[in-house]
């Protein structure tokens, strides 16, 4: 049986928006006599130990009455987390086939797996029912657009294709409710695929700190995780995403972005992956990197100012002699 402090985080948001009566008696009483969202609740009350003891084999037997009796919610949270692999596939698809979105867009991602408990892989299943979730328009397709746009991006086991993907992608910005802060907010301390959902759709709506985060992301690569029922995620490292996504980032006046541009031309980048589409070398360029340590020394960035200080006290190359044109002509700007 797996952890049923988990159950409790995913339901809260639900209780949270229903004015229930908090009265256990008068709950217990309902329940009994077969009211679903009532066993639920009771379900609930048992697993998190408040109203009475905490008893985790009288919240599954609540629960799953509440299931068996048609709730939804019920259906999919048993089925997920307080039951067998084989039987909980059994609830998922059920909750899901009446139209419990967390049901499907879990159903998206348990047949895209390579070894799930719960069910043989299957591609077109799994397009199938993130397609279905996307088509609702409004932020619980968010996740499912997002899915879509990560599979024809990578390649990940669809053919690849980058106008696909972005259309997928400005599905998923298109459907999003919240601003650009809120959701980059809402994507920091946490460690699976909306952590990232997050940080994207923040940065594509122009905000500097998620534009700079993802700069970061695309230089070493990441893993992210779906959730605890399927796999790992990895972003690849990408320098041209990290040039890119740091470079907007400056000209909307972030000062350790052009820190960080400073420090990739101090050390060069070489991007070891072997695929040819993420394949890109930044070399070494002294005037490159100390105008854009200078630019975010100009905006008070602290460990910028401290680097052009240590290394202005070298007599024999003082980094003035660098205030040099770029290539492009001018000396390196935000938008450079």
């Amino acid at each position: 049986m797996k952890v049923f402090k988990l159950l409790f985080i995913l339901v809260a948001l639900f209780f949270a928006t229903n004015n229930f009566a908090s009265d256990f008696e008068e709950l217990k009483k309902k329940a009994e006599q077969g009211d679903a969202r009532s066993q639920l609740r009771l379900g609930i009350t048992y697993m998190q130990g408040k109203e009475v003891e905490e008893n985790n084999d009288e919240a599954t037997k609540w629960i799953r009455l509440a299931a068996e009796n048609g709730e939804l919610p019920a259906q999919y949270y048993y089925g997920a987390f307080l039951s067998s692999p084989l039987e909980g596939f059994k609830w998922i698809s059920k909750a899901a086939e009446g139209g419990y979105v967390d049901a499907q867009l879990l159903l998206g991602d348990l047949y895209k797996e390579e070894d799930s408990e719960y069910v043989e892989k299957d591609i077109d299943k799994s397009l199938f029912w993130l397609t279905k979730v996307s088509e609702k328009n409004d932020y619980i397709s968010v996740g499912a657009s997002f899915r879509l746009y990560l599979m024809y991006e990578y390649g990940d086991n669809v053919n690849k294709d980058k106008q696909l993907a972005s259309e997928w992608l400005k599905n998923a910005l298109n459907a999003n409710e919240f601003d650009a802060k809120h959701i980059y907010e809402a994507s920091e301390g946490r460690n699976d695929i909306d952590a990232f959902m997050y940080l994207m759709l923040a940065a594509e709506m122009g905000y500097s700190e998620a534009q700079n985060k993802l700069g970061k992301v695309y230089i070493y690569g990441k893993k992210y995780f779906n959730s605890l029922l399927t796999s790992k995620i990895v972003i690849p490292a990408d320098g041209k995403k990290a040039i890119k996504w740091l470079k907007r980032a400056a000209k909307n006046g972030l000062a350790d972005a052009n820190y960080q541009l400073g420090y990739i031309y101090l050390n060069g980048v070489f991007n070891l992956n072997k695929n040819k589409d993420y394949m890109y070398e930044i070399k070494p360029n002294r005037t490159r990197f100390i105008n854009y340590y200078k630019l975010a020394a100009s905006k008070n960035h602290v460990k910028a100012q401290e680097e052009l200080n240590r290394r202005n006290t070298f007599k024999s190359d003082p980094w003035s002699k660098y205030d040099m044109p770029t290539p492009n002509g001018g000396l390196i700007t935000e938008t450079n």
